[in-house]
C-alpha cells in the first residue's frame, strides 16, 4: 500500500520573496555561492526542493554539508522537502555517527510536499492533483500526460536536461499551460551542470545559477548554428558513418537526422550498438567580452556553456 504523502501548508505573505533551489547534493561551496549571488536574506523565504545533502560523486563535504543544513533550516523563513537522496540509507560512510543519528531524525522530519496558496513545492513531481495519493512524494510528474495542475508544481529531480530538444539548456523549465517548473540544474548529473536558484517574486519568475566551472571571456564573436541535441531519455543509439579524430558523423537512429558528435560523448553498448546519452552540433551565440564556462576543450573549439544553454565555441 502506498505511504501517504506528508503535506506541510505554508503561507507566503504578499511581496515576499521566494528562492527555491533543488538537487544540491552536497555541494555546500556552490550552495553558499548561489545564496550569496541571489542576495539571500532574512526577507525572503528559502525553499529547499529535496536531494540537499547527499550526492552521486563527491561527498567529501558531507559532515560541513549536513551541520550546515540543518541549522539553516531552524530559520523561520527556510523550508526543506524531503527528497529520495533524503534518506539514512544513502549517507556516505565518512559521516559522522553522531551526527548521522541527528540527521536521520532530521530527513524523517521533513514533510514530502509544501503547498502554499499558489504553488505546490515538492522534490519529484505529482501525478494528479490529489496529494493524499501520492507515494510519499516521490511520484514522477509525468511528462507525457496532459494533466493540468490547479497550482503551480515547482519540482527538482528530473534534471532540466534531460527535456532539451533542439538547445541543451540546464535552466529551469516552465509550462504555463499545464503550470508546472522543473528546477534541477543537473549540478550532480552530468558534470556540465549547475546549481539554479528559481525566483518567485509578485507573480513573477527569474532564476540565477552557479557552478564550480572555469570561466573565460571570449575574445572574437560567434553566431549560433546547428540546434539538434541527443539526450538519453530521447533515444541515444546512433549509427557511425563517418569517422573523425575527435569528433564523427553519426546518424541518429530515432530521428534519422545526421549529426557530428564529439566522440567522447559516444558509448559502446553491451550488444554492440553506439549510444550517445547527451551530445548537441549547436554552436553558441557568442559576443566579443561574453562569459564562456568551459566544459571540455578539443583542438579546435570548446565544449561550453554560456547563460545555463550547453554548444560549441570556435574562436575565428
Amino acid at each position: 500500500m502506498a505511504a501517504l504523502a506528508k503535506v506541510m501548508q505554508l503561507t507566503i505573505p504578499p511581496g515576499k520573496r521566494v528562492i527555491c533551489i533543488s538537487d544540491i547534493h552536497g555541494q555546500l561551496d556552490i550552495f553558499i555561492q548561489l545564496l550569496e549571488k541571489v542576495k539571500f536574506c532574512d526577507d525572503d523565504i528559502l525553499i529547499l526542493i529535496g536531494d540537499t545533502c547527499v550526492g552521486r560523486h563527491d561527498n567529501c563535504q558531507i559532515n560541513k554539508t549536513l551541520e550546515y543544513m540543518m541549522q539553516l533550516c531552524n530559520r523561520t523563513n527556510v523550508h526543506a522537502v524531503r527528497g529520495n537522496w533524503d534518506n539514512a540509507k544513502r549517507l556516505p560512510t565518512n559521516v559522522d555517527e553522531i551526527i548521522k543519528t541527528r540527521v536521520t531524525e532530521w530527513f524523517e522530519s521533513l514533510p514530502h510536499i509544501i503547498e502554499a496558496q499558489e504553488y505546490i513545492f515538492v522534490h519529484a513531481g505529482l501525478s494528479s492533483n490529489n496529494l493524499n495519493e501520492q507515494d510519499a512524494g516521490q511520484c514522477m510528474l509525468n511528462m507525457a500526460n496532459d494533466i493540468v495542475f490547479e497550482k503551480y508544481v515547482v519540482a527538482g529531480h528530473c534534471p532540466t536536461l534531460n527535456h532539451s530538444h533542439k538547445i541543451l539548456s540546464c535552466n529551469p523549465i516552465i509550462n504555463t499551460e499545464r503550470r508546472y517548473i522543473l528546477i534541477d540544474g543537473a549540478l550532480d548529473t552530468w558534470g556540465v551542470g549547475q546549481l539554479n536558484a528559481f525566483i518567485i517574486h509578485n507573480g513573477t519568475f527569474s532564476h540565477q545559477h552557479a557552478d564550480n566551472l572555469p570561466v573565460v571571456q571570449a575574445r572574437t564573436a560567434q553566431q549560433s548554428s546547428g540546434g539538434f541535441s541527443i539526450v538519453w531519455t530521447g533515444g541515444g543509439e546512433v549509427e557511425l558513418l563517418k569517422v573523425g579524430a575527435e569528433f564523427s558523423i553519426y546518424k541518429h537512429i530515432q530521428s534519422g537526422k545526421i549529426i557530428e558528435l564529439a566522440n567522447n560523448s559516444v558509448d559502446i553498448m553491451e550488444n554492440g550498438t553506439l549510444r550517445c546519452s547527451l551530445g548537441t552540433d549547436h554552436y553558441l551565440p557568442i559576443d566579443i567580452g561574453d562569459e564562456i564556462t568551459v566544459l571540455h576543450k578539443f583542438t579546435d573549439r570548446v565544449y561550453a556553456k554560456k547563460d545555463g544553454n550547453i554548444g560549441y565555441y570556435k574562436e575565428a
